[in-house]
């Protein structure tokens, strides 16, 4: 009995050691959080150095022509990955809903990444709510989308191209590139990016050149405001949006976005050709 007394705990010393467990919880999970943020971070830039040396591939088996941003939409199907990633998950107009594979594994760019995860932000915990019972409850799979001038269309260019019309006229200084040799400034150009999970539909981000509407498309805010996008030349960015207007950002809202961050991306997006 005087054994068990002198091991026991009395009740002061128990809410010393809840305290004591309490404040070094509050010590530690923040920075756990921060550990994981990081890595979730890291492993999105990753995912966008894949899809960069996929692009990059696709163009030298292509004698230099560009994959194109274009949908698989109206019977286009030459597209870099079909599909809509909406968070819906309904196929809408794009033949393929957001938690079907065959979106991306029917895209030009698949053979050269085989891989779903890189299609995919490690922060999207978004699964489809619509669309064929059997990717009812599934991911949602894609979080990235393709510049549209990447040989897709042009948006507040005049006149306006497409893809689907070849021989239409381009806008001198605001062109669709639709050979590699056509980026001039590979550093500077931006292919594929993270794409806001409101925003995001089809697999071509459109940026509006001339600024009526600005931000038909945003670039994630899922990284502390920030997307991560790739560029020609293989390497990647994180792109922070810092204007109140697009931290604020919400679908349908006309001119959307920040001035000074739409700016930046049609600075990274197009230019006249060289």
């Amino acid at each position: 009995m005087r054994r068990s007394r002198t091991l026991a705990f009395t009740l002061l010393e128990l809410v010393v050691i809840i305290g004591v467990l309490a404040v070094l919880g509050a010590l530690l999970f923040p920075a756990l959080g921060r550990t994981a943020s990081v890595s979730a971070t890291m492993q999105c830039q990753n995912n966008l150095k894949q899809m960069a040396a996929a692009w990059a591939m696709y163009s030298a088996e292509n004698g230099g022509r560009l994959v194109s941003a274009y949908p698989s939409y109206a019977g286009f199907t030459g597209t870099w990955c079909a599909g809509n990633a909406a968070s819906d998950g309904a196929a809408g107009s794009y033949v393929y809903g957001g938690g079907d594979p065959t979106g991306i594994t029917s895209g030009r760019l698949w053979p050269y990444v085989q891989d779903l995860r890189p299609y995919r932000c490690s922060l999207d915990r978004r699964v489809a709510s619509s669309g064929p019972t059997q990717f009812v409850g599934k991911p949602i799979l894609r979080s990235i989308s393709m510049n549209s001038y990447m040989n897709g269309t042009s948006f507040g260019a005049y006149p306006t191209w497409a893809v689907t019309r070849p021989t239409d006229p381009q806008d001198p200084n605001h062109p669709v590139f639709t050979k590699e040799s056509d980026i001039s400034r590979p550093a500077t150009t931006w292919v594929i990016i993270e794409e806001d999970f409101q925003s995001i539909n089809d697999g071509m981000l459109i940026v509006d050149v001339d600024g009526t509407a600005r931000w038909l498309d945003l670039p994630s805010r899922a990284h502390d405001n920030g997307a991560w996008l790739n560029f020609a030349d293989g390497h990647t960015e994180l792109f922070i949006l810092k204007d109140a207007e697009s931290l604020s950002w919400r679908l349908g809202s006309r001119p959307a976005g920040g001035l000074s961050d739409w700016e930046r991306i049609v600075a990274l997006t197009t230019y006249p050709l060289e």
